[in-house]
């Protein structure tokens, strides 16, 4: 049994705390946070103990789970791992890049794993198309939601297109070779609204935008590639195939047919209705995150993976500031 504490005390500790009382392999050893009452709480609802301090649930844990804000990340996380213990991040990284290169400095020398929590990953929406994408030309995403007091202090970029950084990350296996980014403070100083178009050194192009003052939520991404486009809705957790074919599917009725310019070549275009399974994207995350001790293998969004996501979104936010659009 996988022992783990939490670090924090909120509604996603409680979450934390159900999905590892779920796992057969693991167990909750104990909860800490600077606020007593409201940890006391929650370690008397899930029977665990109530650590007074952070170094008694370090002793009393196999891996530690960091629930907290972004302010407490970096120092809950680096002592976690300079005492051996397993970790998971449940927020993307911190937004200090100082903070993420002495992580990645103290994470090399220890043996133990460090994921960090990016659930998009695992929406069910995406995790089922992945066998579809095969060499993505452009995609582009869009995710915007209303204002979040918690994160007032954190460019939008980091706040929230940082996921999909991460998700074209892992689809596009090419070095960064180009970025150009606008951007606009509206609430405050922090970027409120930003549109970045990344540009690889294998030919694919990424336009992203994202905003935090809409009153509609989004959050949708559109692949092209050879002869097929792809629209995920992370929201509703579906996804959409179109494929063109230069012949007849049997089966299917093609949605329309497309002239190619010769005479005697057509493509058929096949719309594929996508009916993903049921996935709990962080009882999925989690699950990975605990074998990956047990069978002593990589999880699947590690540290480095969450560090060259952070590394672009702050040349992003960089690009976006050298910019006189952003609101002074």
């Amino acid at each position: 049994m996988i022992k783990i504490g939490l670090v924090g005390a909120c509604d996603n500790s409680r979450i934390y705390a159900d999905l590892i009382k779920q796992n057969t392999t693991s167990a909750l050893s104990g909860i800490f946070d600077e606020n007593i009452e409201t940890s006391k709480l929650i370690a008397d609802q899930y029977n665990c103990i109530y650590c007074s301090n952070y170094d008694h649930l370090l002793k009393i844990s196999d891996a530690i789970i960091v629930v907290s804000t972004f302010n407490k990340q970096f120092v809950y996380a680096s002592k976690a791992i300079r005492t051996q213990k397993h970790l998971f991040l449940s927020r993307a990284l911190f937004q200090k890049l100082t903070e993420a290169k002495e992580l990645l400095k103290i994470a090399e020398e220890a043996n133990v794993k460090i994921a960090v929590g990016q659930t998009e990953r695992y929406n069910q929406a995406f995790v089922a198309i992945q066998s579809k994408i095969k060499n993505p030309l452009f995609i582009e995403t869009d995710r915007c939601r209303g204002f979040n007091a918690n994160t007032k202090e954190i460019d939008v970029v980091a706040d929230l297109m940082v996921h999909d950084i991460d998700l074209i990350l892992s689809l596009v296996k090419s070095n960064v070779k180009k970025v150009v980014a606008n951007g606009v403070a509206v609430n405050n100083e922090k970027i409120d609204i930003a549109n970045a178009r990344v540009e690889f050194e294998n030919g694919c192009i990424a336009n992203l935008t994202t905003n935090r003052i809409t009153l509609q939520p989004i959050q949708k991404m559109t692949i092209f590639q050879k002869d097929a486009y792809i629209n995920l809705n992370f929201l509703k957790r579906r996804a959409q195939v179109v494929n063109l074919s230069k012949s007849i599917n049997g089966s299917q009725q093609a949605s329309y047919t497309i002239e190619s310019g010769s005479q005697t070549e057509k493509k058929y275009v096949y719309n594929l209705a996508n009916n993903p399974i049921e996935i709990n994207a962080l009882q999925h995350e989690l699950n990975l995150f605990i074998n990956s001790i047990l069978k002593d293998t990589e999880p699947p969004v590690s540290i480095f993976n969450a560090y060259n996501a952070l590394d672009l979104a702050h040349l992003i936010i960089k690009k976006i500031k050298n910019n006189s659009i952003v609101a002074k």
